[in-house]
């Protein structure tokens, strides 16, 4: 076995708050139709579902950048997201240093 990660997953998996409590004035007939919906969609709209998810999620980190980092090119703004993605280490293992501290 490579890595068994089970019982950290147990773990973390008690600590999770349940749908009803993140979802409290939910419809439960609402809850239903949805619950059928994800049920029932194919692996490609799951993928479809999950890339949008990805896209937006790159999106909303980027304005964040964008915020903190005024002026930044898209360069320097995609090395930025790759320290939060990769890590910084990896990051500048992979892409280099940042091009401010490069000279």
């Amino acid at each position: 076995m490579l890595f068994d990660d089970a019982p950290a997953r147990a773990q973390n998996a008690a600590l999770a708050p349940s749908w009803r409590a993140l979802h409290p004035g939910e419809d439960p007939r609402v809850e239903a139709i949805l619950f059928a919906r994800l049920r029932d969609a194919s692996a490609i709209e799951k993928f479809a579902a999950m890339r949008r998810l990805g896209v937006a999620a790159r999106n909303i980190a980027l304005a964040g950048l964008r915020r903190r980092h005024l002026g930044a090119s898209e360069a320097e703004l995609t090395r930025h997201l790759a320290d939060l993605v990769l890590g910084e280490e990896l990051a500048a293992r992979a892409y280099g240093p940042h091009a401010s501290t490069r000279a």
